[in-house]
């Protein structure tokens, strides 16, 4: 039986393929595997091109913290030309050193946050590209981090190790905060509102003001948008949520 249809959308309130409330098992990362495998483009078609137009590669990077299952974001330096000051998945443009758009939003993900290529499991790619503002292609990679602590358990559905927000490694001059977006909070009807990008059906922007410090009482509340939350939602329709 499916959970409670929300009626100012098509949002149920849990996915029939795991638990949103419980951490992540080998078994859930087997099942994220399967499902983004059945509706998107192989991972082999994820080279660098290398014909020199602009690309980026973002991560959507799953882990458990404290128990919790959730993703990891960060709010990028105010300072930045781009985007400053906004909740973004760790990534960027690609470079001409990176051999595939992987390589890219694993580089992306170490400089920014301080998590290690070998700590990420790559499950699979949300398809197609979307494009910035700019028009950039932006390529988005589903992935579980794990923690250096070993060994991992070898049971299935016993949950992985979490890793500690304390062991993440802002960057000085791209990131100003990284937090931890528990999955539960995807399925809130109180942090949810409909948001409309020009020519895209409607989607989610998620309120995460209790989780984000700016230090500016002005900011009544800060919410996950744009590409960031276009992708949140479109990884939350490939656990038939949204």
């Amino acid at each position: 039986m499916r959970g409670q249809l929300w009626s100012e959308g098509e949002c149920y309130d849990y996915s029939p393929h795991l638990s949103l409330s419980e951490p992540l098992t080998l078994t859930s990362l087997h099942t994220i595997r399967r499902l983004l495998t059945a509706t998107s483009s192989p991972l082999a078609n994820a080279s660098n091109s290398n014909d020199g137009a602009p690309a980026a590669s973002v991560l959507i990077g799953l882990c458990n913290m404290d128990g919790v299952s959730g993703i990891i974001l960060e709010v990028r330096n105010s300072l930045l030309r781009a985007h400053s000051g906004e909740i973004s998945f760790p990534g960027g443009k690609v470079d001409k050193t990176d051999a595939t758009l992987i390589d890219t939003a694993l580089r992306e993900t170490q400089e920014e946050i301080g998590v290690r290529p070998s700590q990420v499991e790559i499950l699979g790619q949300l398809s197609p590209a979307m494009p910035s503002l700019s028009g950039m292609p932006v390529h988005c990679f589903v992935g579980y981090i794990h923690s250096l602590d070993l060994p991992q358990p070898a049971a299935t559905n016993t949950p992985l190790r979490s890793i500690a927000l304390s062991s993440l490694t802002a960057s000085a001059s791209e990131v100003s905060q990284i937090f931890h977006l528990p999955l539960s909070y995807l399925i809130d009807p109180r942090r949810l509102r409909i948001h409309k990008l020009p020519h895209r059906p409607p989607y989610y922007a998620l309120n995460v003001t209790d989780r984000v410090n700016l230090g500016d009482p002005d900011v009544p509340r800060i919410e996950v948008w744009g590409l960031t939350g276009w992708y949140l939602n479109q990884f939350m329709r490939r656990l038939n949520v949204y």
